[in-house]
This record gives structure tokens, sequence and C-alpha cells, in this order.
């Protein structure tokens, strides 16, 4: 839906309420989107250079590992892949702001500070 929202010019949110009352006027049972598939567009989109790869990789995992925590249920993909990728940029040495993040995968930037603070309370 993002993609499509950027294609139309439409706002996603509107979109994605639109989507979701069409889906249950029919019945439609969708599986929840996988976070890692994010990942990669997102890394794109921050212009890593040659440490994308790694970054994407280390991201990645970390998502795995918030499954894992459960960290994923009731979520947006795109919050969990922020918060993935300001720690992985910052294991990498690659420093991001978190407000740069927040701008490219769409969220606030205090909704990533919450799954960082989240994920550090795990024992992961």
């Amino acid at each position: 839906l993002l993609d499509f929202s950027e294609i139309i010019r439409e706002n996603m949110f509107q979109l994605l309420r639109v989507y979701t009352r069409l889906c249950n006027a029919l019945c439609i049972k969708l599986p929840a989107a996988d976070p890692c598939l994010f990942i990669n567009r997102y890394a794109q989109r921050l212009q890593l250079g040659d440490k994308s790869d790694p970054i994407c990789v280390t991201a990645m995992r970390l998502v795995s590992r918030m499954k894992r925590d459960w960290m994923a249920t009731g979520r947006r993909p795109s919050s969990l892949c922020g918060a993935a990728l300001v720690v992985a940029c910052r294991l990498h040495g690659c420093n991001r702001q978190i407000g740069d993040i927040a701008k490219i995968v769409r969220n606030a930037s205090s909704t990533i500070c919450k799954r960082l603070k989240e994920f550090s309370e795990t024992a992961s």
C-alpha cells in the first residue's frame, strides 16, 4: 500500500482505511506483512552506500529477534524496521538520526523510540 499511495498521491492512512473496510466486507483474511520485506527499501532510501548490505543483514536479524520476542504483534512493520535500522546503523558506525529514519519509514520519532525502549527491556 505504501508504493501504491505514493503512485496515486493519496494519504496512506486513508488508503489503508478503505483497504481494511474492503477486506472486511469481502471477508478476506490476509496475513500480516513481514517487516523484513521492507528493510532493503528503507535502507536504499537512507543512502547508506557500501555499508548498506551489512546494515540490512543486521537489521533483518534484529527484526527476526523482535518477532521471536512477540514485539511484532499488533505493531506496524515500519516501526519495527525503523528501530532495527537505527540500531544497525549505529552498530556499523553509520550515524543516522532517529528523525531521519522516522521520515523514511513514515513513523513518528517517538514511536521508534518506544520500539527501541521495548527492545532494550527484552532479554535478547
